[in-house]
């Protein structure tokens, strides 16, 4: 389970980058402003602002997928809409949507490559397994 500390120390990291990148601007040589800002918005929208807010520890059970963020739960695999692998330099990542009653839930965790890489969307081993399991599950609900 995620640790208090952890979460805390996440939002702080979160609240923080903004203020520190306006100090460092205000010494940075007007010139490069702009080069910098777009920069520094790419970071951030790319990589603090998704694992603050939608990082989690994924599992594959046989009764569903367990997800730890602040509390643990266990996601049935007919509840996940999209599970896709994506590239993000230099992270291989897991990104999940799934739907619970009216609610999403959107989560990314770290993941593996099976084999070398092809392209920047490619399954890892957690992403096959859970599409495997999505399958066998659609398919076991179709022969009903």
């Amino acid at each position: 389970m995620t640790s208090v500390p952890r979460i805390i120390a996440r939002y702080a990291i979160l609240l923080a980058y903004p203020v520190g990148i306006l100090v460092f601007l205000h010494y940075f040589p007007r010139e490069r402003t702009v080069f910098a800002i777009v920069g520094c918005c790419c970071f951030y929208l790319l990589y603090i602002l998704p694992f603050v807010l939608f990082s989690a520890d994924v599992a594959v059970t046989n009764r569903g997928l367990l997800m730890k963020r602040i509390r643990t739960t266990i996601i049935p695999f007919s509840e996940i809409s999209v599970c896709v692998g994506v590239f993000l330099i230099p992270f291989q990542l897991l990104v999940l949507l799934a739907r619970r009653g009216s609610m999403p839930i959107i989560a990314i965790t770290f993941d593996s490559l099976l084999g070398p890489r092809r392209s920047i969307f490619q399954a890892g081993e957690l992403v096959a397994a859970i599409n495997e399991r999505r399958r066998r599950i659609s398919r076991f609900q179709e022969h009903r």
